[in-house]
């Protein structure tokens, strides 16, 4: 109803004898983007090697609580140091899973713990900054964890601390309008 509602009653013939290929190519021209490009960050991560338990612990960093799922899959990781990076970051303007995001981000999606942990430095204790703060909104990344599969890494603000999560990238989980996707802003490789 929604798409014949786009097209018109017009045009409703010529979209049903379109292949499925085509068919999505329209409908996507059709919606409008769902990442918005906000801004980029210059982000400064530390000069040594990053090992995720020790840096990502309750009580250090303004770090408030660390999901199960993180600890599983992370925890065993030690980063290589990369140095001063660009993220890009963008604002989800309709609900959408993993996938879509992935997609659309394409090989730039690989973000890494260190600098999600130079974010969280910056704004320790929830001040200003370019993580979104409110108690309601997500910061999203994805993150390759110990074993090289990548992961959504959920960081969030409640009421005493940063709080970071982690997905599997095939959770059924939307993620909401407003939310921010952090991702490299060149294609290059990510250094771990």
């Amino acid at each position: 109803v929604l798409i014949a509602s786009k097209l018109g009653p017009q045009r409703i013939y010529y979209w049903d004898g379109k292949s499925k290929k085509m068919q999505d190519r329209l409908l996507k021209a059709l919606m409008p983007p769902f990442l918005e490009s906000i801004g980029v960050v210059d982000v400064e991560t530390a000069t040594g090697p990053l090992i995720v338990r020790d840096e990502f612990a309750v009580g250090k960093n303004g770090i408030g609580r660390v999901g199960e799922n993180l600890k599983e899959w992370f925890y065993s990781k030690v980063e290589a140091p990369s140095g001063p990076t660009l993220l890009s970051y963008s604002k989800i303007t309709y609900s959408s899973l993993d996938g879509p995001i992935i997609e659309e981000l394409g090989s730039k999606v690989e973000t890494t713990m260190a600098q999600i942990l130079a974010l969280i430095e910056h704004q320790e204790i929830g001040g200003p900054g370019v993580l979104l703060n409110n108690n309601c909104l997500d910061n999203i990344f994805y993150v390759k964890d110990a074993l090289d599969v990548l992961r959504t890494v959920r960081v969030f603000w409640r009421e005493v601390g940063w709080r970071i999560f982690a997905y599997s990238v095939t959770c059924p989980g939307e993620w909401g309008a407003g939310s921010q996707v952090f991702s490299r802003n060149s294609s290059f490789a990510v250094a771990v």
